[in-house]
């Protein structure tokens, strides 16, 4: 495949992993021309237990995209998430002497200040995002670039995540036989599609619900200011189906994505469900109600905790825009109410759709906006690389695309 022409996104989670193959769009920002998905059987809760199984599921899914857009994958963004990943806010000054005018070149010497940090050893620094620059007394400057002063501060937020794991998820994705163009956290990835320009100006939560584990972003005045993760996620729900209703976690993951809720529907009176018991020889049906029984109070429980790390992290009050649900367990109906009733602010489910072509309508759903997301990062920074956009400032960066 062209390197030039395609670009390839896997998303490595604890349900699936889905690969997807895009290139330019003639009318939108991008066409997806290939996706394939299967069962990730080597992860859990976000990090990689088996390294056979995880790069046969990559192979799976690679393949299948490639059939798809009758292509080869040569390189691709591959996402990382779980309890592996920490994050950090810090700042770095320099004294500006002998230039008229701020350059790329003292954007890099105050963003390499932000670095040194103390870190543990066992860590690697996977992301860095400028959040804001202060020119001697002016602050909240985006690009100081051009501008002139004599002592330039920056702040950026930092995320780092262990060097195994990194290797590990490296290793995984070079043994499919694909290169790794960078490795990227999930919840940045999830918010290149889903989170809008005001959203992300006045303040909004990213809450990112996962098989295993849940991944939180917030940011404000453009940038991210604050992410973390925390060990619960969608595999509670299908936990509880499978004992409240006494049958097998596979059914259970069935009956909860064909008729999962968290709220009584408005015509629970006539709404049944059937399903295999666990013993397999028999079916039993019951009303939707006892289902909502079953899952309502998981719901409330981890956006309970969801809301007490927000608290925690200091950033709920700030969430002017209100929180944008994605991953799977956003499906749940009902769930955004329930959200909306613990946190007291406006809920909406986030999901893929917004300037995208080919098979769009196939990605249009919450759990694929990591995936999508991937693609997205992977084109802007090919549009940057052929001068369609400046890329300035950000482009100099440890940076959104980063190679091991």
């Amino acid at each position: 495949m062209p390197r030039d022409d395609y670009f390839v996104g896997i998303d490595v989670g604890t349900d699936k992993i889905v690969c997807l193959i895009g290139k330019m769009g003639e009318i939108e920002e991008i066409n997806i021309v290939g996706m394939g998905k299967a069962p990730s059987r080597g992860v859990k809760a976000g990090s990689i237990v088996d390294l056979d199984a995880v790069s046969e599921d990559i192979m799976i899914a690679i393949n299948e995209a490639e059939m798809m857009a009758s292509v080869k994958v040569e390189e691709a963004l591959v996402s990382i998430s779980g309890a592996q990943i920490k994050s950090v806010n810090s700042s770095g000054t320099i004294t500006v002497s002998g230039k008229e005018k701020i350059t790329e070149n003292e954007i890099e010497k105050v963003l390499q200040q932000t670095r040194e940090f103390s870190m543990p050893k066992d860590r690697d620094i996977l992301h860095l995002v400028p959040q804001e620059y202060k020119l001697d007394s002016q602050e909240g400057i985006v690009n100081p670039i051009g501008m002139s002063g004599h002592k330039l501060d920056g702040k950026v937020h930092i995320i780092t995540a262990l060097k195994a794991s990194i290797n590990n998820l490296m290793t995984c994705v070079n043994k499919a036989g694909v290169e790794v163009k960078g490795i990227v956290p999930s919840f940045i990835a999830a918010a290149e599609t889903i989170l809008n320009h005001d959203e992300k100006e006045l303040g909004v939560g990213l809450i990112d619900i996962g098989k295993g584990t849940t991944d939180m972003a917030f940011y404000e005045n453009g940038s991210i200011w604050n992410s973390f993760v925390i060990p619960v996620g969608g595999y509670y729900f299908t936990s509880d189906i499978a004992i409240g209703l006494m049958t097998s976690i596979g059914e259970a993951e069935k009956i909860k994505r064909k008729d999962g809720t968290v709220i009584v529907p408005e015509d629970s009176a006539n709404r049944t469900i059937t399903f295999s018991t666990s013993k397999g020889d028999k079916e039993k049906t019951i009303p939707i109600d006892i289902l909502v029984d079953i899952l309502n109070p998981r719901a409330k429980e981890i956006l309970g905790i969801i809301k007490d790390s927000l608290k925690q992290q200091n950033v709920f009050d700030r969430m002017n825009s209100g929180i944008v649900i994605t991953g799977g367990t956003a499906n749940l109906q009902g769930f955004t109410d329930v959200a909306e009733e613990i946190f007291g602010i406006p809920a909406r489910v986030g999901k893929p759709g917004k300037n995208l072509e080919g098979l769009a309508e196939r990605v249009s759903h919450p759990e694929y906006s990591v995936a999508v997301g991937l693609l997205f990062m992977a084109s802007r920074e090919e549009n940057g690389r052929r001068g369609f956009k400046k890329k300035g400032v950000w482009g100099i960066l440890k940076g959104l695309i980063d190679k091991f």
